[in-house]
């Protein structure tokens, strides 16, 4: 995860396993959510940039504006690994499906593939001419997606190394990429309020997604990917039916940007984290609010569940001091106001 283009790049696209246990009763499932649990990790290094929870959400990734990227027990914060490798500060990260597979993006123009066992990089993509702002591992790993401030997102083989792009340029510089669990479809934001949803074999845009009056800045598919979630700098997250693109619900009352989304591994609850320090939880099938949680002086700039959809995981952002380099915040928003009026 996660993700936006200004004080935190952050992409939130989260994968699960399916559920093989009997399909849960409504009562039940409300039960169980109005008395869930959360928890709070916090990585301590003051100049992490971003976070993005595993898929299995037993780790956590943190990207630090010192080139690093680290891996997190869950919900220790152990630390278990450290990836060495970029140049600049690491400004997102993703897993692949299961949880084997990272993949990380950041201003020095590079996303890098890296295995979690053993914190290895194993390959490179290169080709783009400004930040990589966001990044997704698509559901058969032999695809990455990639977005960049140079207006382009593309997609590679991990097999070949080879680059197709999904559009020559945008007419804005997108932001989130996010690809869906079922490997059928993937979804592209923009610095002018849209989103896009693609047919990830012919690479066709299908539907394009519009109700967010700002910029879209995290995403998820639920498991079955018959579902899509988006939050954006609005305070609002959507939840959208695929793949007709429609707006199921409209998910309000963050008082600052959703800067994460997830769903529940059943796809019966959806979680929500915001720049206003909460994380709300959701009741997927009538758009009810079900519980708050709330973070006091943090951002929740990751949210997930536990494999057994008994916990709310949070990962937050408190106290953090970044240091006065060029990448800041004011840069990042003029540039890519500036490349979106092109």
């Amino acid at each position: 995860m996660m993700l936006y283009v200004g004080w935190h790049i952050l992409v939130a696209c989260i994968r699960f396993p399916l559920l093989t246990s009997a399909v849960e009763s409504r009562e039940s499932m409300r039960f169980r959510a109005l008395s869930m649990p959360h928890r709070t990790i916090t990585d301590d290094v003051a100049t992490v940039k971003s976070m993005t929870f595993s898929p299995d959400g037993k780790t956590l990734l943190t990207g630090d504006w010192n080139g690093t990227a680290r891996l997190l027990q869950v919900p220790s914060a152990r630390q278990l690994r450290v990836l060495r490798g970029h140049a600049g500060v690491v400004l997102t990260g993703a897993f692949s499906l299961d949880s084997q597979k990272i993949l990380t993006g950041g201003s020095d123009k590079v996303a890098r593939l890296w295995d979690a066992a053993t914190g290895k990089e194993v390959q490179s993509f290169n080709d783009h001419g400004n930040w990589v702002v966001s990044v997704a591992v698509a559901a058969d790993e032999h695809q990455i997606l990639t977005a960049s401030t140079d207006r382009h997102i593309r997609l590679w083989s991990t097999k070949t190394s080879e680059q197709l792009r999904l559009e020559q340029e945008a007419s804005a510089v997108p932001l989130c990429v996010a690809a869906s669990p079922d490997g059928m479809h993937i979804l592209t934001t923009y610095a002018d309020n849209a989103a896009a949803l693609w047919n990830i074999e012919t690479r066709t845009r299908i539907k394009n997604l519009k109700g967010h009056t700002g910029w879209v800045v995290s995403a998820s598919f639920s498991v079955n990917g018959s579902a899509l979630l988006t939050g954006s700098h609005d305070g609002t997250a959507r939840l959208w039916t695929l793949p007709a693109g429609r707006v199921r619900h409209v998910l309000p009352d963050h008082g600052g940007s959703v800067l994460s989304v997830a769903f529940s591994p059943s796809g019966a609850l959806a979680l929500t984290g915001s720049r206003d320090g909460t994380a709300k939880l959701w009741d997927v099938e009538t758009g009810e609010l079900l519980r708050t949680f709330t973070v006091q002086g943090a951002l929740v700039t990751a949210v997930t569940f536990d494999a057994d959809e008994k916990v709310a995981l949070l990962g937050v952002l408190k106290n953090m001091k970044p240091p006065k380099i060029s990448d800041d915040r004011a840069q990042c928003e003029s540039q890519c106001a500036a490349r979106s009026k092109r």
